[in-house]
């Protein structure tokens, strides 16, 4: 893709002065202490445009391995299922702050924007999360994250 920036597609998906958020997973692949990827499964609470193009907001549990692994190694990427393809976010992670709900907010400024798409075996649908159980939890998120 030319330039640094989200396809139109995934900003509407995650862009900050949209209140209503889909349930799709977003994954989050961090490097761990021994070299090796760690996903972290996301809902679109959890990660919301930034104020540039080429920024995205992300909130991860502060006890977790990808808190962890994102502090260390700032190296990460997002990957968002967006049928008929998928499109990876690859960017540099660096802590904003704690924030009250028990998550860290992080700013992931985009290094490269790739498009996985296949004209023979092309992505007919998302992944969904169940999130009727933690909605009004994941709502607070995106307030902190929009905030």
């Amino acid at each position: 893709m030319s330039g640094i920036g989200l396809p139109k597609k995934l900003c509407e998906l995650i862009r900050r002065e949209n209140p209503v958020r889909s349930n799709t997973v977003i994954i989050l692949v961090t490097i761990d202490y021994s070299g090796y990827p760690r996903p972290c499964l996301l809902s679109p609470y959890q990660v919301v445009g930034g104020r540039e193009p080429k920024e995205i907001l992300v909130a991860v549990n502060s006890g977790s391995t990808t808190h962890s692994n994102l502090l260390e190694r700032a190296l990460c990427t997002l990957i968002f299922f967006t049928p008929p393809s998928a499109v990876y976010a690859k960017g540099e992670a660096s802590k904003i702050r704690e924030a009250a709900d028990g998550n860290t907010l992080f700013r992931v400024t985009l290094i490269e924007i790739k498009e996985d798409y296949s004209e023979v075996a092309p992505i007919i649908t998302q992944p969904l999360f169940d999130d009727s159980k933690v909605k009004p939890r994941y709502i607070q998120t995106y307030l902190e994250l929009s905030g």
